[in-house]
C-alpha cells in the first residue's frame, strides 16, 4: 500500500520508520526537509509539498505539532494535503488538536469525498518504531475496519465512535495523566519541605494511592533534575503538554465542566512557557513551585 506521512517530527518519523519496516511504499513530507532524512535513508520518497505527496497515495497519515501546522499542511487550498487527495482516499490524522480543529478537518474531507479518521496517538503502549503505539480512533466504523491492518502495523487501535471521539479520548487521558503529574510536582515540594527526600518518595509511590506510570516518571525526572533530555527531544516537552492541556480545558468548558484543578495546572504551564522553557520537559515547572513560597 502506498502511504504518505506528513510531518516528520518525533512521532511522525517513528511511524514512517515502522511502516517502511512493514513493507509499505512510503512518501514523506515535512516543511523542515532535513527532518525527512531518516525516512529517506530507509527507502521513503521525499515529496515537494503536502498536496503533491497526498496526490500519490491512497492513504495520508498526518502527524503535526500544532493547530497552525495542521491548517498549513492539510487545509491550504494550494499546497494542503486535502487539495491533493483523491475522492475515496483516507486521511488519518495522528496529531493532537482541539475537537473543533478535528471536526473542521473532517468537514473539509467530507466536502472532497475523502474518508477521515481522527487517530491521536500515545507512546504509553511502547515505541512507535516497534508498532506499539496506542491509537485512539474516531470515525466511521466501516472505514476503521477497512484500514485496521494498516493501523495495527504501527499501533493498537482503540475505537471510540464518530469523528472527534478519538480526540476527546486523547485529551481526556492527557488531562488525567498530566494533571495528576503536575499535582505530583506540587505535592513533592511539600514532601521536600517536610523533610522527605524525593528518592525515598519514589520508593513509596508503587505501594501507595499515588501509584502510576506517569506520576513515577515525572518524579524520576525531577529527582534527576533532567529537564532538557537528549539533543533530539526532551521527555514530555513543555510545548506539547501545554498545548494538550489547553485543548483539554477547552473541551471541559465546552461541555459545561468548570475545570478548577485543570485551570490551575495549565496556569503553571503558562508560567513555565513564559520563562522560555517550551523545549524542555514540562517537569521543569517544579522550579516554579519551589520558588512560589
Amino acid at each position: 500500500m502506498r502511504v504518505a506521512v506528513i510531518g516528520q517530527g518525533f512521532m511522525g518519523s517513528a511511524i514512517a520508520c515502522r511502516l517502511l519496516a512493514r513493507g509499505h511504499d512510503l512518501v514523506v513530507f515535512d516543511s523542515r526537509r532535513a527532518a525527512c532524512a531518516a525516512a529517506q535513508r530507509d527507502g521513503a520518497v521525499l515529496g515537494q509539498n503536502s498536496a503533491a505527496v497526498a496526490a500519490r497515495c491512497e492513504v495520508v497519515i498526518a502527524s503535526l505539532p500544532s493547530e497552525s501546522a495542521t491548517g498549513e499542511a492539510l487545509w491550504d487550498l494550494e499546497h494542503g494535503a486535502i487539495t491533493g487527495m483523491s475522492a475515496g482516499s483516507v486521511l488519518i490524522d495522528c496529531s493532537t488538536n482541539t475537537v473543533q480543529t478535528t471536526l473542521a478537518t473532517e468537514s473539509r474531507c467530507r466536502s472532497a469525498g475523502i474518508d477521515f479518521l481522527d487517530c491521536p496517538v500515545s507512546m504509553a503502549g511502547g515505541p512507535a518504531d516497534q508498532g506499539a503505539l496506542t491509537l485512539m480512533v474516531g470515525g466511521d466504523a466501516a472505514v476503521v475496519e477497512h484500514y485496521r491492518t494498516l493501523l495495527t502495523d504501527f499501533g493498537t487501535p482503540h475505537y471510540f465512535g464518530p469523528v472527534g471521539t478519538g480526540t476527546v479520548a486523547k485529551l481526556v487521558t492527557q488531562y488525567i495523566g498530566f494533571g495528576s503529574a503536575l499535582l505530583a510536582l506540587e505535592a513533592t515540594v511539600a514532601a521536600e519541605r517536610s523533610g522527605i527526600d524525593i528518592a525515598a518518595l519514589l520508593d513509596l509511590i508503587p505501594y501507595s494511592a499515588a501509584a502510576g506510570g506517569l506520576v513515577s516518571a515525572t518524579l524520576e525526572h525531577v529527582n534527576k533534575g533532567d529537564f532538557r533530555g537528549s539533543a533530539d527531544q526532551a521527555w514530555a516537552p513543555l510545548y506539547i503538554v501545554h498545548k494538550d492541556m489547553h485543548a483539554a480545558i477547552e473541551l471541559a468548558e465546552t461541555v459545561g465542566v468548570v475545570p478548577a484543578i485543570g485551570s490551575a495546572a495549565t496556569a503553571l504551564l503558562d508560567n513555565a512557557v513564559a520563562h522560555g522553557w517550551r523545549d524542555q520537559s514540562f517537569t521543569k515547572a517544579v522550579e516554579l513551585v519551589r520558588e512560589s513560597c
